[in-house]
């Protein structure tokens, strides 16, 4: 694709990264969103949410690499405001946080610092791109079954 043909629809690069990032997002939450729906508690709403996101990965794998590579080269603008990376992770956060929190008022979760088991829990996820690619023989559903029982002894009534 020549830069002339970018440039007609966009009006800078980072306008083009921008839409980037908007349509992985979108892509992933229409398929992730409606699953987690589907779930009544708050304990198979995060099941759900581990084991989607796992498959929707190792499914989409060139644009989870792509989302990583913004992330690393585009963290900054040129002002110095954040502009992918941590800026677009906290309504990511937020959300986890809140299915956490309910989960924790409605009594299926013990006690415990909602942000830091969303922050491990997104870790957690995000890391499995470049493992994905490493690894081609790595199943995604095994790997998924072991995170849900990790994060389910974590987040368990005791």
């Amino acid at each position: 694709i020549s830069k002339s043909v970018i440039t007609y629809y966009f009006s800078s690069k980072e306008e083009l990264i921008a839409q980037v990032v908007k349509q992985i997002y979108t892509d992933a939450a229409h398929f992730i969103g409606p699953q987690l729906a589907a779930q009544p508690t708050a304990q198979l709403r995060l099941q759900a949410y581990i084991q989607t996101h796992v498959e929707y990965i190792s499914t989409h794998l060139m644009q989870m690499m792509a989302i990583m590579e913004i992330a690393i080269n585009f963290y900054r603008a040129e002002d110095g405001k954040l502009r992918f990376g941590a800026a677009t992770e906290k309504p990511v956060l937020e959300a986890l946080e809140g299915l956490l929190r309910k989960g924790q008022q409605g009594g299926e979760f013990r006690d415990f610092d909602v942000r830091v088991m969303a922050v491990t829990i997104r870790r957690a996820i995000d890391a499995l791109p470049p493992l994905f690619i490493a690894d081609p023989s790595l199943n995604p559903q095994e790997y998924a079954r072991e995170l849900v029982t990790l994060f389910d002894l974590a987040t368990r009534k005791e």
